[in-house]
This record gives structure tokens, C-alpha cells and sequence, in this order.
């Protein structure tokens, strides 16, 4: 039993949560958890997840954090993709066998997690999920020479199963879509949006949409580059698009886009994070939404890949950022006589600085 005393006797010790190579993903259960997953930096690269608190600021509960080694086990050479759908939380990841296969498991409480279900389609990288007009979208790169993106999407049954459907290709009409990394969907509104980075010298950026997850606009470039995967937040009747600049500090960027009746997009001031605050990845970033704030998330480039977060209330002024820390890791050294050991668990009670 972990005494709540011995809990507060090391409270205010800071001590750095897992690290990542990859941004990691967030989504939340409403009002029960939030769920945070990431690719851990062990040689197995295993997928972990750790829940909190459905609420905003202040300390959470006792958390554990679970890592995919078995039931079910998930390891990637990328970070996950998570989205709430259907009463789940769902988490894909592309595998790290020789066949990179794309698997999916669900949780309805963060703790508990379901076999992990077999796409059969495969990638070298991080897939994404989007909940759309009652379906699950899943979005990847092929392992085509060509490195196409695809998209289709899932019915999913009562027993959490999903049945696939609608694949597409985008190898011609109405566009030709490439990429080095994974792509993005975002929910705007009534339309599903996708954005790449172009596998071109350039990498410039690309974006379409549609009404019914079949008939496509064609592709539209967004005046911006990146040689990894952006990321898009539909906020205060916003479109939010962020990614990693190409210049040799590989500065986050962001922009908000306003959204027109046809679907296209007229794209507003652009935010460089090289200030305050100053935000830098070897990968894209991410987007969740909270309490009506838009929070941007990414793996910095130091040495240490520490977790870290951003937020906003409109958009434009952001908050300095936080690194994803618990308070307390059980210094059990200090507990005295009344210590409890604990072995293979990591407990924590967790200040999640978001």
C-alpha cells in the first residue's frame, strides 16, 4: 500500500519522465482519462502508455505505466498514433519486423488494452487515425517504391473489431501523393483533412480534403517544407498546421488556416518557436486539445529526447514550455522504516506540467 504520507514526503522532486526519439501521442476518454503513448528509446523500442486525470492542471492520481512487451506486444521504429473513437481510445503503430506491418489495439479506460487487430497494410512509418462521420480513418505510407500515401477506413463492430474498407491509393487522380514520413488527418468541420510532406527535393508541404472519405480535392501546397510529418488541429474554427522546419536548428512552426465552404484553405501568419517558447525536434510534432486550449507536443533534439508541450487559449500567444515530468518517482531510499518496495511497476504520483 502506498501511504499518503510517504507519497508527500517526496513531494516537489522533479524527475524526468520517459524519453522519446518520436513525438508522442495524446487523446483523452472523456470524463475518465487522458492517455499519453510514445515509442520508449529501450533496444526493443516498445510502445508505452501512461493515464492521468481527465482534468486540466493540478496533481493526478497514481498511474502506471504500461509498456507493450506482452498482451498485447508493440514495438515501432516511429511513434504511435492515437484518436478517441467510439467510446475507445485507439492506438496504431507500424512494427518493427521485416514486414512493418500496421497494427491497432483499444482501451475504454487507458489501463486495460485489447489484442492488437492487424490492418494488413504496412509502413516504415507512423501511421494516423481520424474519427470521421462514424468511421476510423487510418492513413499511411506505403512501402511502394513509390512511397504512396494511403487511406482507408473501418466500421467498427460491437466487440471493438473493425472492418476494413474504401482503400486508396493516391498514385494519380485526383493527385499524386508522396512522402518520407508519415502523413496527417484532422477533422475540420465536415471534412476530413490530409497533409504530407512531399518526397521532392523540396519536401513541400501538401493538403486535401473530403466530405465523405472517398471523393478527394486534389492537392494543394501550402507554401511551407519539411522533410517530416506535419501534424493539423481543428481549434476555435480554426485549421492548425505544424511541422518541422528544414534549416539546421529544425525549429516547430505553425500555422492557423480558415477554412472555406469548397474546402480550401487561406493560411494565416506564420509562428517560428525559436524564442519563447523555442521548440526543436528530429521529428514532426503533434496537436491535442484541452479544456479549450490548443497544445502543441514534441521530442526535442538534445541529447536526453525530452517530452515536451506547449499551449494556447487563441492561437498566437503561447505559454512557455513544459517538459513532461512526474513529481515523484517513490524515492524509496528516503521513506525510512515505513518504505514499500516496488519492483517492475513504475508508480508515480504524477504533476503532469501541461
Amino acid at each position: 500500500m502506498l501511504w499518503a504520507h510517504e507519497i508527500g514526503h517526496n513531494a516537489g522532486r522533479k524527475h524526468a519522465w520517459d524519453r522519446s526519439d518520436h513525438t508522442p501521442a495524446l487523446t483523452r476518454i472523456p470524463g475518465v482519462t487522458q492517455v499519453f503513448a510514445w515509442t520508449g528509446r529501450n533496444s526493443q523500442q516498445n510502445i508505452n502508455s501512461l493515464v492521468a486525470n481527465d482534468t486540466f492542471l493540478g496533481i493526478r492520481r497514481l498511474a502506471e505505466k504500461k509498456t507493450f512487451t506482452s498482451n498485447p506486444q508493440a514495438r515501432s521504429n516511429d511513434g504511435p498514433a492515437l484518436v478517441f473513437a467510439n467510446g475507445k481510445a485507439y492506438l496504431a503503430q507500424s512494427g518493427r519486423g521485416s514486414n512493418r506491418r500496421i497494427f491497432i489495439t483499444s482501451t475504454d479506460d487507458g489501463l486495460n488494452w485489447s489484442g492488437k487487430q492487424n490492418t494488413g497494410e504496412s509502413s516504415n512509418y507512423k501511421p494516423a487515425l481520424a474519427w470521421f462521420k462514424n468511421k476510423l480513418y487510418l492513413a499511411w505510407t506505403g512501402r511502394d517504391s513509390g512511397r504512396h500515401i494511403n487511406v482507408m477506413s473501418g466500421l467498427i463492430g460491437s466487440d471493438g473489431s473493425i472492418s476494413w474498407g474504401g482503400k486508396r491509393t493516391f498514385t494519380g487522380s485526383p493527385f499524386k501523393g508522396r512522402s518520407d514520413d508519415g502523413p496527417a488527418l484532422g477533422v475540420a468541420g465536415d471534412r476530413l483533412y490530409l497533409a504530407f510532406s512531399g518526397r521532392g527535393s523540396k519536401h513541400r508541404i501538401f493538403i486535401a480534403s473530403t466530405t465523405n472519405g472517398s471523393s478527394w480535392t486534389s492537392k494543394s501546397s501550402v507554401g511551407r517544407k519539411s522533410d517530416r510529418l506535419p501534424a493539423l488541429a481543428w481549434f476555435n474554427n480554426t485549421l492548425y498546421l505544424a511541422w518541422t522546419g528544414r534549416g539546421s536548428e529544425h525549429y516547430i512552426h505553425l500555422m492557423p488556416g480558415a477554412v472555406s465552404s469548397s474546402g480550401s484553405v487561406s493560411w494565416g501568419a506564420r509562428i517560428r518557436f525559436d524564442g519563447s517558447p523555442r521548440a526543436r525536434s528530429n521529428d514532426g510534432p503533434s496537436f491535442d486539445i484541452r479544456n479549450s486550449r490548443l497544445r502543441l507536443i514534441w521530442s526535442g533534439r538534445g541529447s536526453q529526447k525530452r517530452m515536451q508541450v506547449t499551449e494556447s487559449s487563441n492561437g498566437t500567444s503561447w505559454n512557455a514550455k513544459r517538459f513532461l515530468t512526474n513529481t515523484d518517482k517513490l524515492m524509496l531510499s528516503s521513506l525510512g522504516s515505513n518504505r514499500t518496495r516496488v519492483s517492475n511497476v513504475e508508480c508515480a504520483y504524477f504533476r503532469l506540467y501541461l
